[in-house]
């Protein structure tokens, strides 16, 4: 039996016209932009959504261009009549990957914009700006969250994606359906959770048959990563999961233990899964989860995002999990509250949507059925999707293993973990 199937029983387990980045007159934070809508004649009040999203510093390159989809998804949603005959307004505010700038964007966008709901897409802010957005009563809906003390904590916050402690294990999940013997972490210094990591794999990888070899910590600072890579061969590790941000600091270690003769598979899962960053070395080999819908399947709901994505933002690469990611959020949003939006909606009124939610799937977008409880965390997510890729190929391949969690077929079945991640 392979590793892959012995992890079986561990598994069950807006229009043409439309105004769009126009300057919203806030002076607090860089690249303050909304997604407005002054042609298609809607005329009811504006709805807004406050997207805190790194534009710069740490973790751009990979959530920097969520304002693209989040402006692509308004002017589509603008273009068919908004939300009950509302339009969609999504005001932008780069929290720069700095916290006390995340907190100064946040305080503005609910105190001065009044914002309906807010999305933070910067990894480096998110627990800094969870007690206030609590305390304000500001549901917040996610893209990718990574902070554990917010998501499934706290009752604002409407969690879709994997469990940040599911996507940790499914790094040994992916060792295994890669038929790899032993994983190595490579751990970045830059944040706390890539470092929780290793003890969810050592935790996980024995049960699915893969030795943990343990854990490195790099730096995007580093000049080179010869040395780790030196020590992951020396162990005989055949699956290097990359616990950092992938573009730039992973890709550097890629090349880097190619380099040394290193022959295995790189684990790059969560939000480093982009398409145009994993073809930058040929040939590599990628195996890893998914906690967003795989953008390349065949499926009619992918295909919209598809779709929308080419008619409103052409110039950007839509193989980005934090994009997808982006849009099941806003799509959730939109489902939530449409019908219960005639007078516009206010943050009450959202909180309140979102807790009718019940068994949701959005046509397979999301790995499992979503239900939410007012006033309740959101429970945890088991299931996501896992891929395997060789560099510059042009199309992932998806694997379906264990329990399917949304029922959908082809490359949208996802894949549950029911061990002891949390």
């Amino acid at each position: 039996m392979t590793p892959a199937r012995r992890w079986r029983a561990s598994v069950c387990g807006a229009l043409a016209g439309l105004l769009i980045l126009t300057a919203c007159g806030s002076s607090t934070g860089s690249g303050s932009t909304t997604t407005s809508d002054q042609s298609a004649g809607l005329t009811g009040s504006p709805i807004k959504i406050g997207l805190v999203a790194s534009k710069t510093g740490f973790n751009s390159a990979q959530a920097g261009p969520t304002a693209d989809t989040a402006d692509a998804w308004a002017r589509w949603v603008n273009s068919s009549g908004g939300i009950d005959g509302h339009p969609v307004q999504v005001l932008l505010r780069d929290s720069a990957a700095t916290p006390a700038t995340g907190q100064s964007v946040v305080k503005d966008l609910v105190e001065n914009q009044d914002v309906s709901a807010v999305m933070v897409n910067d990894v480096s802010v998110e627990a800094a700006v969870s007690d206030y957005l609590q305390s304000h009563n500001v549901p917040v809906i996610e893209s990718l969250g990574y902070d554990v003390t917010s998501w499934g904590v706290r009752p604002n916050y409407f969690m879709t994606a994997t469990t940040d402690t599911v996507m940790q294990a499914s790094y040994a999940i992916s060792a295994a359906d890669a038929h790899a013997k032993a994983i190595s972490l490579a751990a970045c210094a830059e944040a706390p959770n890539c470092v929780q990591a290793g003890m969810t794999v050592q935790q996980a990888a024995p049960s699915l048959g893969v030795t943990y070899n343990g854990l490195v910590k790099v730096s995007a600072s580093q000049p080179s990563f010869t040395a780790e890579c030196l020590n992951f061969i020396q162990k005989k590790t055949d699956f290097i999961a990359m616990a950092l941000v992938f573009a730039g600091t992973g890709t550097r270690m890629v090349k880097d233990c190619l380099q040394q003769g290193y022959s295995g598979t790189f684990g790059v899962s969560s939000g480093s899964v982009i398409g145009a960053t994993l073809d930058e070395i040929p040939g590599a080999k990628y195996n890893g989860a998914l906690n967003a819908f795989p953008w390349w399947v065949d499926a009619p709901a992918v295909r919209q995002y598809r779709d929308v994505m080419a008619k409103y933002a052409p110039k950007v690469d839509m193989r980005n999990v934090w994009l997808t990611a982006t849009w099941t959020g806003l799509q959730l949003f939109r489902k939530a509250v449409t019908g219960k939006a005639a007078n516009g909606v206010t943050r009450q009124q959202v909180l309140e949507a979102y807790g009718s939610i019940k068994d949701e799937t959005l046509d397979g977008l999301l790995a499992q059925p979503i239900t939410f409880t007012a006033g309740k965390p959101a429970p945890r997510q088991p299931c996501f999707w896992i891929y395997s890729y060789n560099g510059g190929t042009g199309t992932p391949a998806a694997h379906q293993e264990g329990r399917n969690g949304n029922g959908a077929t082809g490359g949208l079945a996802s894949s549950c973990y029911d061990g002891n991640a949390g």
